[in-house]
């Protein structure tokens, strides 16, 4: 799977939404180790940054809501197997994740959208590191099981992240609203 940025029409007031319901309800804390379901810690790649995660996205009825008005919206109602928002502040960022554990048995992909301006994403490839800058009020498209990170932030930067099933064709989704 190519990696792609989305720019989709009319999605302005559903993502502002997203961010409002968000800091109603408050970000946790990912500091040092925290959770790492990529193995990362072994690696001693630690990050630092705030974030909602999906458990907590279902007890939250508005966040929920408005995450699902939204989904509706870009043509994903049901699609959203994760729903997952960061929160970059200055001086945060997102050390080297890979999910070994979708490697060989990946069932989703990531599609993250920034909330934020200047949001920006690495990849590796080997020794090759590629920097992609994501638009305000677009998204990134990518395989869960890509090397990927946040380098340290010098403003805010916050995403709304959704794993999406595999097998959905993204650009005919799109297609009508992008």
């Amino acid at each position: 799977m190519k990696r792609k940025v989305y720019t989709i029409k009319g999605v302005k007031e559903y993502l502002d939404g997203v961010v409002s319901k968000a800091e109603q309800i408050g970000f946790k804390r990912a500091e040092t180790i925290g959770r790492r379901i990529g193995q990362s810690h072994y690696r001693g790649c630690f990050s630092e940054y705030e974030y909602i995660n999906t458990r907590r996205v279902l007890r939250s009825p508005e966040l929920f809501d408005t995450i699902e008005d939204f989904t509706s919206k870009i043509k994903l109602d049901d699609k959203a197997l994760v729903e997952y928002i960061l929160n970059f502040k200055q001086g945060d960022f997102l050390d080297w994740m890979d999910y070994d554990l979708w490697q060989s048995n990946t069932v989703g992909k990531f599609l993250s959208f920034a909330l934020t301006d200047d949001n920006n994403i690495e990849f590796k490839n080997g020794d090759e590191i590629e920097s992609i800058p994501v638009p305000k009020y677009s998204a990134i498209e990518f395989n869960t099981s890509e090397i990927h990170r946040v380098v340290k932030v010098n403003k805010q930067q916050t995403w709304l992240v959704l794993m999406v099933p595999d097998y959905l064709d993204l650009d005919k989704t799109f297609k009508e609203i992008i």
